[in-house]
């Protein structure tokens, strides 16, 4: 089992929708972030405030190609929606 709750196929599939039709790098972009926050080298050896701290990094780079290449608002909020869902294992509305 991994040590995050990735939030399921939904937020995948969201994912990949609301990235539908963008350039090629910003999909390697979103797909970097996804896979550098969840799959981090030896998050065993990592905290959990540093495994907190690479989450939260993470959302700032999904904030930052939100607010400079999805230009359909509803996709912008699906985008970041998905990578919280990803980050934190539940939907934003929901956070702490």
């Amino acid at each position: 089992m991994s040590y995050l709750y990735t939030g399921g196929f939904n937020a995948v599939r969201m994912l990949e929708e609301t990235l539908g039709g963008q350039p090629g790098e910003v999909l390697e972009a979103a797909y970097a972030i996804i896979n550098n926050t969840f799959n981090p080298p030896n998050p065993s050896d990592l905290s959990w405030k540093e495994l907190d701290a690479l989450r939260y990094t993470r959302l700032a780079q999904a904030q930052y190609i939100a607010d400079n290449y999805i230009t359909d608002e509803n996709r912008k909020e699906l985008f970041l929606g998905s990578m919280h869902q990803l980050s934190f294992g539940k939907p934003a509305h929901l956070s702490y």
